[in-house]
């Protein structure tokens, strides 16, 4: 038979198509395999049976993927992986949204070397120099775990805090260190924490390899968990096989059923069915961390997103009908402040009104009672001044001279006191001012009250120069003063004193100083109050009439109380100082103060 180019041709392109062919059938598979002592140990761990795994397929490679804890749910969230294998507990606390085909379980287990990454649960870790035995003497201390979502390595040890009543950042401090999960106990070596949280069989293997001393930890609450390890919680089932979506039906099922084979060589890892997760399930919800138990707040936010436009809308409607509460309440608040205020400056108006109006009715009766007390002190001091002549022309009974002179002084007092109320009462008040001995005015005044009291033994102290004059009216200082201190008599003094206080180069001050107990807070704050006292048969007149009298004349009539430790009260008569006021010898004393 001939055998042309043509043929040639033809068997090439044969070959190649099939060549190709299988080239388009080959696919290569990413295995993510948790790496919890470094890529590293998981290569020299894992890379065997995937070696194996891809020579049971003519094209179909399985490559090794380490992954650490803290990027699987990512890794797997962006199908960068298409199996997973790691502890089936792990991966329900995670939310990736995926649904996981679990195709079998590691059963294999060497209790001669146990090795971290083949039993699943949790030892927690103290040094025995600590002098802790218990898990609530953790409390206040430092524990090391691996991440916040390992479930060795931190979840099945928290429910045991939990269960004791510890809550974390309130009772203990938690410090995450990743992985490789050696650093925990590393960090327990190193006297960096109080506590480790470990996986099961962790330190076992770390003693092997030299790296620790079993000896010197104590593990808490230890249990028996059927396994040549110590450890504080029970234990799991192992790690679990799992393919992703992107995996195809045929081949996770031909997968399956060659790993629960018996595998021909004893260095490989042996399979078992999947064992059910409902224990693990359990303790997630107990301890609040089960995924489902966020999914409430996962759809709210989700819901918010959806319908972000609405709900903007309503939380802005919301926003402005509680802003237009406040204001309006903060407007009737105001209103009912002002009501309110305008209220309390009527009521002291009205009482303003029914005092002035007392006070003018007191007025008229003081011009008509000065009327009628005038013509019997005329007729008194008539009388007098004429006994007196009579006594001095005929030159008898001489004694009775000086009676009748104090007689006709208090007469012209009485007259002088009539003319001030007048004054007082009338609008148009107008005093003269003369030059007055101060000195002589308080003498004078202190005596006729001891003439009036003097049965209570009240003793006065005065210290004035004798030669201060001052240009003021004498009848209204006297007044002042006696009604001063007969209130201080009223009061039941023991010691009073009269002094001189000057304020400026404008006024002198003649201040009366008492042991009476003082005046109260009241009194001090609204000093000049008419008909207010504190004495049985007193008007409440005496104060007000002194105060306007001083004002009429120019001056003031200040109160206050005593700041020595002594109880008592202090009233000044503030007078206007005016030309040629202060002798000579007072103007250098008072240059000298």
């Amino acid at each position: 038979m001939k055998f042309s180019c043509r043929h040639f041709y033809r068997v090439l392109l044969l070959l190649w198509l099939g060549t190709y062919s299988g080239m388009l059938c080959a696919k290569t598979w990413y295995v993510g395999i948790l790496a919890p002592r470094g890529v590293q140990a998981a290569q020299q761990e894992w890379q065997p049976w995937l070696n194996w795994l891809s020579t049971q397929w003519e094209n179909e490679t399985f490559i090794l993927v380490p992954m650490k804890l803290a990027d699987a749910e990512r890794m797997i969230a962006d199908n960068r992986v298409n199996f997973v294998l790691a502890p089936q507990a792990q991966f329900l606390s995670m939310k990736t949204g995926m649904e996981m085909r679990w195709l079998a379980t590691l059963n294999r287990v060497d209790d001669a070397q146990p090795k971290a990454a083949e039993l699943v649960g949790s030892a927690l870790w103290v040094r025995k120099d600590s002098g802790l035995h218990d898990i609530t003497q953790l409390r206040g201390k430092t524990i090391a775990a691996v991440q916040e979502n390992a479930f060795g390595g931190f979840l099945l040890a928290y429910k045991l805090l939990y269960d004791a009543q510890l809550r974390e950042n309130r009772d203990y401090e938690l410090v995450f260190t990743g992985y490789p999960i050696d650093q925990t106990l590393l960090l327990l070596d190193r006297k960096q924490v109080d506590a480790a949280i470990a996986p099961l069989c962790l330190m076992e293997e770390m003693q092997s390899q030299g790296i620790l001393d079993r000896s010197q930890y104590q593990l808490l609450h230890p249990i028996n968990n059927q396994s040549a390890c110590a450890g504080s919680t029970e234990r799991f089932p192992n790690w679990s096989l799992a393919a992703l979506p992107t995996v195809p039906d045929a081949l996770a099922t031909r997968l399956g059923s060659l790993l629960l084979q018996n595998q021909p060589d004893s260095l490989l890892p042996g399979w078992s069915p999947v064992v059910a997760s409902t224990r693990v399930e359990e303790i997630l919800h107990s301890i609040r961390r089960h995924p489902f138990q966020q999914s409430v707040w996962a759809g709210i936010k989700d819901w918010v997103a959806e319908y972000k436009t609405w709900v903007g809308v309503v939380l802005l409607f919301v926003f402005l009908s509680l802003l237009n509460y406040a204001w309006v309440s903060w407007l009737a608040w105001r209103r009912q402040k002002q009501i309110t205020q305008a209220y309390e400056q009527m009521r002291a108006y009205e009482r303003m009104m029914m005092q002035a109006d007392r006070l003018n009715i007191l007025g008229e009766m003081a011009s008509g009672i000065a009327h009628e007390i005038n013509q019997p002190v005329s007729v008194i001091r008539h009388y007098a001044e004429g006994t007196r002549y009579r006594l001095e022309k005929q030159k008898t009974n001489a004694e009775l001279i000086p009676v009748l002179d104090k007689v006709i002084e208090q007469v012209e007092r009485i007259t002088q006191i009539i003319e001030n109320l007048r004054k007082w009462v009338r609008s148009d008040r107008h005093y003269q001012s003369v030059a007055v001995n101060i000195s002589q005015a308080v003498g004078k005044s202190v005596q006729f009250v001891r003439m009036q009291n003097n049965r209570h033994s009240m003793s006065i102290q005065i210290n004035i120069p004798d030669d201060l004059v001052l240009f003021t009216v004498p009848s209204v200082i006297e007044q002042v003063l006696v009604n001063s201190l007969l209130n201080c008599w009223q009061q039941h003094a023991t010691q009073v004193d009269i002094a001189i206080r000057y304020f400026d180069d404008s006024f002198l001050g003649i201040t009366i100083t008492d042991d009476a107990g003082g005046f109260s807070r009241e009194q001090l704050d609204f000093p000049f109050v008419p008909f207010r006292t504190n004495k049985d048969k007193g008007l409440g007149l005496g104060l007000v009439i002194c105060e306007r009298l001083m004002r009429v004349i120019g001056g003031s009539l200040l109160l206050d109380n005593r700041s020595d430790g002594v109880a008592g009260a202090i009233v000044t008569l503030k007078l206007p100082l005016k030309e040629n006021t202060i002798s000579q010898k007072e103007s250098t004393l008072h240059d000298e103060n």
